[in-house]
């Protein structure tokens, strides 16, 4: 039975780029349950590269984004896609939710590299 759950185990990620919604990678998250729109309660610094990437160790903003619920599989897909561990890494990010929710859910940090930094912290928003 453990086997069973590990395998249906869900993660919440929290993505702030071309995989939200209407963007260019959002298919990746098309079997993901979307929890809703927030940010990240911590600031960081927000990227704009061939892909947006964010780095952990520079407070600039809050992260815009929205929360998922993926399964082991889709998981996979997105280190895949985002080139963890090599290009960048997955961890544990506490978000606030625009309904107020609070949790903790996985997002992608890119190893220190800077290119046009977006001060509002919403890839989004132009």
């Amino acid at each position: 039975m453990k086997t069973e759950t590990a395998r249906h185990a869900k993660t919440r990620v929290f993505v702030y780029g071309t995989l939200r919604s209407g963007n260019s990678r959002h298919h990746y998250l098309k079997k993901a349950k979307l929890l809703g729109k927030g940010r990240t309660k911590e600031q960081y610094a927000l990227y704009l590269g061939v892909t947006p990437y964010v780095v952990k160790n520079q407070q600039v903003s809050w992260i815009v984004g929205e929360a998922y619920e993926v399964d082991k599989r889709t998981l996979q897909q997105l280190d895949l896609l985002e080139q963890c561990p090599n290009w960048h890494y997955r961890e544990s990010v506490d978000v606030i939710m625009d309904d107020g929710r609070e949790f903790d859910a996985m997002m992608y940090f890119a190893h220190e590299r800077k290119r046009t930094v977006v001060l509002s912290g919403d890839f989004n928003a132009g």
